[in-house]
């Protein structure tokens, strides 16, 4: 091959994908295709290797807790936000108004909340 295109980047991103998927097959780690970029002469793939018990949104909702005056140990804990009840499920830390994501339990349906909503709801 001495050109890539759209297709071939895809399909060498997913290859790449299922042989690193397979060489940590023990399941202590999770491989997650991420983006795919190309050029007429390269190919530029993401590939993200987590371990598999760790959740990435507690981990980053843990290291910015304090930013937002809450504490860590917020994550996942159910709060009653004007009359409908919540699971904070994470962080959206480009969005100072909304930060805090959370989970409606009664939709699933996940919406932003102010910090102080959720500082007052704990």
């Amino acid at each position: 091959m001495t050109e890539f295109n759209r297709f071939a980047a895809e399909s060498l991103a997913k290859s790449v994908h299922k042989a690193a998927t397979a060489a940590l097959e023990d399941g202590e780690l999770t491989v997650t295709l991420g983006r795919t970029r190309y050029a007429h002469d390269r190919v530029t793939i993401t590939l993200e290797i987590t371990a598999a018990d760790t959740n990435p949104g507690q981990l980053e909702f843990e290291r910015h807790a304090q930013w937002l005056d809450l504490p860590r140990e917020a994550y996942g804990k159910r709060i009653i936000v004007n009359g409908v009840a919540y699971d904070i499920s994470g962080l959206a830390p480009r969005s100072p108004k909304f930060p805090i994501l959370a989970r409606q339990v009664s939709t699933g349906k996940v919406y932003k909340l102010t910090a102080t909503a959720v500082r007052r709801a704990l």
